[in-house]
């Protein structure tokens, strides 16, 4: 009976009981600023957001990911074929893990005066906390995401503070983390005032990380921040073409925008910023499914990730990816006739002379755009409209008026690549090649 109780035991502890003890994480103020400790030493996040390809992201010289909810830290089927929970990957990579626990948001239409809906999130909150405090991988709990978007700051910090409260007395080991996406007008005072249970605050910014990142000093939160996400100009602080497509940076682009924003928040600050998450380890469709992506669909690494790796590691990587700095076209961020052909001429260089591969098409401009990041569908591909394969080819434009997006992605032999798109709109009246 002592057998069967022990392997019942064995079997409901689950992968984490393998693991040493969790070391203690904890935030703490020195002369020389705020410092993250992670078992007594000084641990510095260079992260990314996102839990694919853990080996690639550990091998540019990351320490963490960060997760967003509940279900992320669930065991499944990894495209190696091993069950396994993210954190137990993470772990056998060296890599920890920001473990985000996702509050629901007044804009998907939870109501905060609806206290027993209130303490069932609570609830499920600390049993979810139980369930995985004891892994070594957890560096920090995660409370929520841009839960205050659309501006119910002064409702929603209590309540972001009431459940962190809940979560620091379930494990009082690790500390919590909100993420906010910027800093909008007096709300670095109001989350001072609001949230003293929250031990970092957490910063989601783009092309305005480094005002943001100065502007809750100003409002008057002075304790420690963390970089939650950050990567290229965000789709609403970009150019727009005539009907109001936004107009994406290219692969080289992004590398730079992320090159910058870390060099002038994350290491200019280093009495305040433990660390930063680089957005998005991965892809997904966001006006366009290269937008965030550090990675494309099939798996190839992009610029952004030379960038950080030489950001991370201090050394450049092995193989870099091809420069794409965009697209050569008259026809780019035009009104065009239908059925006319265009020559378009992608801008390219290989940094190690490897082969490149263009890959081109061509798709409707979506119409499923959202906020905050909600998952929108991938808008349909329309086949036939290139001609060749190299470097330059030949768009004939859509015979249905509308907007379209014409891509490319550039692949070496090494699973490397580089990006570009360019909009244009398909319009009875547009201009014909000359």
């Amino acid at each position: 009976m002592r057998w069967v109780i022990a392997m019942l035991f064995a079997a409901s502890c689950g992968a984490a009981c393998a693991h040493a003890e969790a070391p203690r994480v904890e935030v703490v103020k020195t002369p020389d600023g705020y410092r993250l400790m992670r078992g007594g030493e000084p641990y510095f996040v260079k992260g990314a957001g996102g839990s694919d390809q853990l080996d690639l992201l550990a091998s540019t010289g990351a320490n963490s990911i960060r997760t967003w909810g509940t279900n992320d830290l669930e065991p499944r089927r990894w495209p190696d074929g091993a069950f396994e929970s993210v954190l137990d990957r993470a772990h056998a990579r060296g890599l920890t893990v920001c473990a985000g626990f996702w509050m629901k948001h007044t804009r998907h239409g939870f109501d905060y005066d609806d206290d027993d809906a209130v303490e069932r999130q609570i609830e499920e909150a600390v049993a979810w906390v139980n369930k995985w405090k004891h892994h070594p991988a957890i560096l920090m709990w995660g409370v929520g995401n841009e839960v205050s978007l659309d501006g119910s700051h002064e409702q929603v910090f209590p309540e972001i503070d009431r459940l962190a409260a809940a979560i620091k007395e379930a494990d009082p080991s690790r500390p919590t983390m909100t993420a906010l996406a910027g800093i909008w007008p007096n709300q670095g005072a109001q989350f001072a005032r609001l949230c003293p249970n929250i031990d970092i605050l957490g910063l989601n910014a783009y092309g305005g990380l480094a005002p943001a990142s100065h502007a809750m000093l100003s409002q008057g939160y002075t304790g420690p921040f963390i970089v939650t996400e950050f990567g290229p100009f965000g789709h609403w602080e970009c150019g727009l073409s005539q009907w109001g497509a936004p107009v994406e940076q290219s692969s080289a682009g992004k590398a730079r925008a992320y090159r910058e924003s870390y060099q002038m928040t994350v290491l200019d600050q280093p009495h305040r910023c433990l660390g930063a998450y680089a957005f998005l380890w991965g892809h997904k469709q966001e006006v366009t499914y290269s937008w965030f992506g550090m990675l494309l669909p099939t798996g190839e690494k992009l610029e952004q990730v030379d960038t950080m790796t030489e950001l991370w590691s201090g050394r450049p990587p092995s193989n870099r990816c091809p420069r794409v700095e965009g697209l050569e076209s008259d026809a780019a961020l035009r009104r065009v006739a239908p059925g006319t052909s265009w020559t378009v001429r992608a801008l390219a260089t290989e940094p190690d002379s490897d082969p490149m591969t263009y890959r081109w098409s061509v798709f409707a401009e979506t119409t499923d755009r959202r906020t905050g990041g909600d998952a929108e569908t991938v808008p349909p591909q329309i086949e036939g409209r290139v001609a060749g394969g190299g470097e330059q080819i030949t768009l004939t434009t859509p015979l249905t008026p509308g907007p379209y997006r014409l891509y490319v992605e550039v692949v070496d032999d090494q699973r490397a690549a580089g990006t570009a798109n360019m909009p244009f709109y398909v319009a009875a009246n547009g201009a014909r090649p000359d």
